[in-house]
């Protein structure tokens, strides 16, 4: 298993640029400031099944990486490039899921600094849909230790009779909780600012339980105070409680 990668939400920096489509035209209905307001289920949804993103910033932004989603573009090119040097680096996109929702891409690449990063989208099977774009300044390894759970629910609504006879509505969504304990160390600090750029609940930022698995998720934290139990009289060896609520991401787009 890869390592568990997770990034400050103020690593996202999305909401400090300027979106603009170099190609291709926005559905006024869902506009493009919907990829930066915090709400995957609140999409940008383009005319056509390609078109061209640009983020523009005041100054030269350092990125290492890149997340989006929910989306439509299983099958679909996905290109990620910028005005500092970095060529056109291909995004790999996953299958959708056996649920028909789609899985949320993410590429690490080589640290890069420039005022426009583009992403170009071709070859989509609908007009192109796109929940959230995280344009991410860097990412950091934590460690859960054995025991951690990840569940996944499919929300429903169901109703039984007094015979148990039993009809079940599915609405569409799903969603996704990690549970996990850290062993702290030296490593206090790491967690500490994890809990503190969060605001709590408040912001949420990327998980990715797997590095080397196409898979992320918009994460909150599920309260608003860590507790650390110390093992240790001299406060050397601390156990500390996680757990991550993955963003509503609403149905397929």
């Amino acid at each position: 298993m890869g390592d568990v990668l997770i990034c400050l939400p103020s690593s996202i920096v999305t909401a400090n640029a300027t979106l603009s489509l170099t190609a291709g035209t926005a559905n006024a209905a869902f506009p493009l400031d919907n990829l930066k307001d915090g709400n995957p289920a609140k999409p940008f949804k383009a005319t056509g099944t390609s078109c061209t993103i640009r983020a523009t910033f005041g100054g030269s932004t350092t990125l290492r990486g890149i997340a989006f989603g929910p989306h439509n573009l299983a099958g679909a090119t996905v290109a990620i490039s910028n005005n500092g040097g970095m060529g056109s680096t291909s995004f790999p996109i996953p299958a959708n899921r056996e649920d028909g929702l789609s899985t949320d891409p993410f590429l690490q690449f080589t640290a890069s600094s420039a005022t426009q990063w583009t992403i170009t989208i071709t070859g989509a099977a609908a007009n192109v849909a796109i929940g959230e774009l995280y344009l991410i300044v860097s990412f950091q390894t934590i460690e859960l230790l054995l025991g951690a759970q990840e569940a996944e629910a499919h929300k429903t609504i169901a109703h039984q009779t007094d015979y148990g006879n039993k009809t079940v509505l599915w609405l569409g969504v799903s969603q996704r909780r990690v549970r996990g304990t850290v062993q702290l160390n030296n490593n206090i600090a790491t967690y500490l600012s994890q809990a503190r750029d969060a605001r709590g609940q408040t912001r949420p930022f990327i998980l990715i339980m797997n590095a080397v698995v196409n898979d992320a998720m918009c994460v909150d934290l599920t309260t608003d105070e860590r507790t650390v139990t110390w093992q240790t009289p001299a406060s050397e060896l601390g156990l500390l409680e996680l757990e991550f609520l993955e963003r509503q991401r609403g149905p397929a787009l």
